[in-house]
């Protein structure tokens, strides 16, 4: 087995115009949920969110627009450096203006990574060989990817399907690849096993696979020629991607779409430690 070079893994990275387009979507279905231009009723401020137990819809969007107008920032002023960022709702003189003052946030990010340079010279998460202008599309895609599907879920009172997500095939790859490549494998990552294992992570349709090694006493790694991984993930990719973010529903975590083989225990392990 061999470690993965992380330089390897840029050039499965979408285009930034890619990330551009579905973030400008993603953006538009979290206010139509808000203000109910969906042909369904607005999401209530007050539903509880299932993807994240401690939140309320009014603190999901809060901290989404938050991030948004943050990571803008970044981008726009070129910093060097992490940014304070703070998560409160916002201070609005009438409740019904939460879809514009988010619609806001999302236009200022979505035209901050447009006018950025290629080369923009940028703080980034994590020690990553990804320009920060790409870094950042990608990176505010997926976190708005996910917090729409946490949206729809509140206001559906239980997890979304992999199908009701609604997420295409190549972003629902990128993300887990971000997932497994960043966040899962960081030295802050907190998956830890008493004795060396493998995940194997295979969505359905795709020749694409990654296996994530982890031990006791390091943080997990991408890895390469596996014969046997401990535990196997396989799906189609929207169902692997929400099921490795924990979002999927039923008592395993697996919803109707995500198969789990192999080692359950290693797999319970991943859902009570592996958050972002």
């Amino acid at each position: 087995m061999r470690s993965v070079d992380a330089a390897a893994t840029v050039a499965s990275v979408l285009p930034t115009e890619r990330y551009l387009t579905a973030l400008r979507a993603e953006v538009d279905l979290i206010i139509d949920a808000l203000a109910g231009r969906d042909g369904q009723p607005p999401a209530l401020r007050s539903a509880a969110v299932p993807g994240c137990p401690d939140w309320d819809v009014l603190q999901l969007v809060a901290h989404t627009g938050r991030v948004h107008r943050w990571a803008a920032s970044v981008v726009a002023q070129a910093l060097p450096t992490r940014p304070h960022r703070q998560d409160v709702p916002p201070e609005l003189d009438d409740p019904a203006d939460l879809p514009d003052w988010f619609a806001e946030g999302g236009q200022e990010l979505l035209l901050a990574l447009a006018d950025a340079p290629e080369d923009v010279q940028a703080w980034r998460l994590f020690d990553f060989p990804l320009p920060a202008r790409l870094f950042w599309a990608r990176r505010q895609t997926h976190e708005t990817v996910v917090h729409r599907v946490d949206l729809q879920a509140a206001r559906a009172e239980r997890p979304l399907t992999d199908a009701e997500a609604q997420i295409p095939d190549d972003l629902a790859l990128d993300g887990v690849d971000e997932l497994l490549s960043l966040f899962a494998t960081s030295p802050r990552a907190g998956l830890r096993t008493t004795t060396p294992a493998v995940i194997t992570v295979a969505p359905d349709g795709t020749d694409r696979t990654w296996s994530v090694r982890t031990g006791p006493d390091t943080a997990p790694e991408l890895i390469t020629d596996v014969p046997a991984p401990d535990l196997r993930l396989s799906g189609s990719p929207a169902a692997v991607y929400l099921g490795l973010w924990n979002r999927l529903g039923g008592a395993d975590g697996t919803g109707d779409g995500l198969r789990v083989e192999g080692d359950v225990d290693l797999w319970r392990q991943w859902r009570a430690t592996v958050h972002v």
